[in-house]
């Protein structure tokens, strides 16, 4: 897996501002438990987006979207959650 880092997840949150999210924030670091941006959509339900790039090859592993489904919720407060 290759690391997105900071401008990758800055275009993720400029996706979800383009498309009328607001209060959208890029919260991707070290523990973040699955969570690198999120944001409130039109409709008031929070959305939580985990960024992952592999090489073409490969997808994201099934530890990585049990996690990243397992969390949205309980640790977010998601409502609707992305990978």
């Amino acid at each position: 897996m290759r690391w997105l880092g900071a401008p990758s997840r800055r275009r993720r949150r400029r996706l979800c501002r383009r498309d009328g999210c607001t209060d959208v924030l890029v919260t991707g670091r070290r523990g973040d438990l699955g969570a690198d941006v999120t944001g409130c959509l039109a409709d008031g339900r929070k959305l939580v987006v985990q960024c992952k790039k592999y090489a073409p090859h490969r997808s994201v592993s099934s530890q990585d979207m049990h996690k990243s489904v397992g969390t949205a919720r309980p640790e977010h407060g998601a409502d609707v959650r992305c990978s």
